[in-house]
């Protein structure tokens, strides 16, 4: 090999330089994407629609589907015909630079041992090798493989907070108290992009300490070159794997203009209550995917003017800053219920996000102006907290698709039309028949439960689809067991800690959990969830998916400053969702025969204290 074209070592030390930066840039955007702010130019950017999301902010793309860029000034972005392969182009290439980088090395090898190899022919003159490749020489391109094997196959999804911790079941993700799946993620992934380190610095150290120190004939250098060659490589080929693993396998026709598309009907989805966790699914699902062009209108209360006139704007953890403009806005279900587009018209799907108020409001009856009847009618979407709160839907729409659905996300409204999403995306949809399968169940026709079922699981499908392809990983399909199951775990946190902060006054969930007869307290109440569920759905719960009472105490302690929703309903003089987290758990287990006196206690003393704070607020006319 030419003197020439070996690296000295110096090229060598800055290319060490470039690789490990390269190495630290990947590892830091794959466990808090949404935070690395770079001064370099743009690798590209998207131009979207403003009827779908407006993104601000300059930080590195974490998604393809999250376009924030990277500097101020866009530079082209890459022609369609290139995005629609760039997934395939990039796996592809990733495998081309690591076997290129071990056949530098086998190819190294084959010399080393070929002038180490003596003559067949005794007399024949032979002349020992200067040096040769050795256990040595082999090391760091082993450490560099194994970190790669070790990177990827980290389930990504754990590297970030979303979902991590918490998990009231359906499957995957974290746990509550279980963050620290997060932690032994994160733990193996530096772990990985350190033994690439590490095998890049070895073969560099090795290049230069036995083959450019020693005064060695010409020629031997390229042996410790290959070595070099072949960690950078492998190092380039994780980081570029990595990065085509997280990008989507089609090219995202949401950025294409809608003229230049044939699309079928367009899909119309509406969201009743647009709160924090309304808008911020609602902002997820709105635009084109995979062809559909899924329109999401909102019917909001008090916030209608400002997001009628501005839309929402959304500060998230997740996704950065951007804006969404509903396709309508309605200031109440009767003008929702009303709209048609010059002809005839559905809402394909209804999602109920507002607070389950039973004694209060009939959501079913409520909604009912909004409603296809029918299996292929409208789709009926319930997001809210509690056991027990499809039934009413169930007996109103009695062969309607109905989607009960199970979230885990911090969220709040800090003013009207601005939402910020704090941690975590996860939404867990299970198919809703008849629930807990009773003698009396208001389904009884097996055909047309069958037809249901598969209708609904549909749905919930294409819902997944609409959500994982905008950036929520860990959206997720449950059966209808499952979902039920998931809804009982959740209640264990809400049915224990909600009304004790409130009768303990107004106690942080931190604090509780740290105090020793409080935490007995909760204990207790979570415990008689956790024996009482299973009894009534014919299944345990799983450890694996499901945190047990002390993990959940454990967890709560480092949520310092963490208030339930129903505190902050009761400083607020709102109603609480009494009936949905306490009053049906304990009518569901009477009905199989249970009995939850700690749910009970809590309930009678929670109910009597907000009907006197009611009556305090509104004393009876004097005579």
């Amino acid at each position: 090999m030419p003197a020439s074209s070996v690296p000295h070592g110096g090229r060598c030390m800055h290319f060490l330089h470039t690789a490990t930066a390269t190495a630290q840039l990947a590892y830091l955007h794959a466990i808090q994407p949404s935070t690395i702010h770079l001064p370099i130019a743009s690798l590209g950017t998207h131009h979207i629609k403003a009827r779908t999301h407006k993104f601000t902010g300059m930080s590195l793309p974490r998604r393809s589907y999250d376009p924030r860029r990277v500097c101020l000034v866009p530079l082209p972005s890459l022609p369609a015909f290139m995005q629609t392969s760039k997934r395939q182009a990039g796996i592809y290439l990733s495998g081309a630079l690591f076997a290129l980088g071990w056949w530098f090395f086998l190819d190294a090898s084959i010399i080393s041992s070929m002038r180490l190899r003596k003559p067949i022919d005794p007399t024949a003159p032979y002349d020992p090798p200067a040096t040769y490749i050795t256990f040595a020489d082999w090391v760091p391109g082993l450490c560099g493989t194994l970190g790669m094997i070790v990177v990827n196959l980290i389930d990504k999804q754990h590297l970030t907070d979303v979902g991590a911790a918490f998990s009231f079941g359906g499957g995957g993700g974290g746990s509550f108290a279980t963050d620290s799946v997060q932690w032994r993620a994160r733990l193996f992934l530096f772990i990985g992009f350190a033994l690439m380190a590490g095998g890049l610095a070895g073969s560099i150290t090795v290049l230069t300490v036995k083959y450019l120190v020693p005064a060695l004939p010409e020629g031997y250098e390229y042996y410790g070159v290959a070595n070099v060659v072949q960690n950078a490589s492998i190092m380039f080929s994780t980081v570029l794997l990595w990065l085509s693993q997280n990008t989507e396998s089609e090219y995202d026709s949401s950025r294409l203009p809608l003229d230049t598309m044939s699309e079928p009907a367009p899909v119309h989805i509406l969201i009743v209550g647009a709160g924090a966790v309304g808008c911020f699914y609602a902002s997820k699902l709105h635009g084109i995917h995979s062809g559909r062009d899924v329109r999401v209108s909102l019917v909001c209360r008090s916030n209608y003017k400002q997001i009628a006139e501005n839309g929402v704007q959304l500060e998230t953890h997740s996704f950065g800053n951007y804006h969404f403009t509903p396709y309508r806005v309605f200031s109440s279900i009767k003008q929702a219920g009303d709209y048609t587009e010059g002809g005839a018209f559905k809402w394909d799907y209804v999602v109920v996000t507002t607070k389950a108020l039973p004694d209060i409001t009939n959501d079913a009856l409520d909604i009912a102006p909004l409603v296809t009847r029918g299996v292929h009618g409208s789709c009926i979407v319930l997001i809210q907290n509690g056991v027990g709160i499809e039934e009413v839907h169930r007996a109103e729409f009695g062969q309607n698709p109905i989607v009960s659905a199970v979230t885990v996300i911090s969220a709040e409204q800090i003013r009207h039309g601005v939402i910020r999403q704090n941690r975590w995306t996860r939404i867990t949809m299970g198919t809703y028949t008849n629930g807990q399968a009773k003698p009396n169940s208001l389904l009884s026709d097996s055909t047309l439960l069958d037809q249901l079922s598969s209708v609904t699981d549909k749905h919930i499908h294409q819902l997944v689809s609409w959500f994982t392809a905008t950036g929520i990983r860990d959206a997720e399909f449950a059966s209808e067991l499952s979902l039920q199951q998931t809804r009982w775990h959740k209640l264990c946190i809400n049915a224990s800690m909600n009304p004790s902060s409130v009768l303990s006054g107004g106690t942080p969930n931190a604090r509780m959990a740290l105090d020793p007869e409080l935490r007995t307290h909760l204990h207790a109440c979570m415990n008689e969830i956790f024996t009482t569920a299973p009894k009534i759905l014919g299944i345990e719960f799983d450890a694996k998916k499901h945190a047990s009472p002390d993990r959940i105490l454990k967890s709560t302690e480092r949520n310092t400053g963490g208030k339930p929703s129903m505190l902050l309903d009761w400083q607020a003089a709102r109603p609480m969702e009494l009936e949905v987290i306490l009053g049906n758990p304990i009518r569901i287990a009477r009905r199989n025969g249970l009995d939850m006196p700690r749910l009970q206690t809590l309930y009678a003393l929670l109910k009597m204290a907000q009907t006197r704070k009611a009556e305090d607020a509104n004393p009876p006319a004097k005579l």
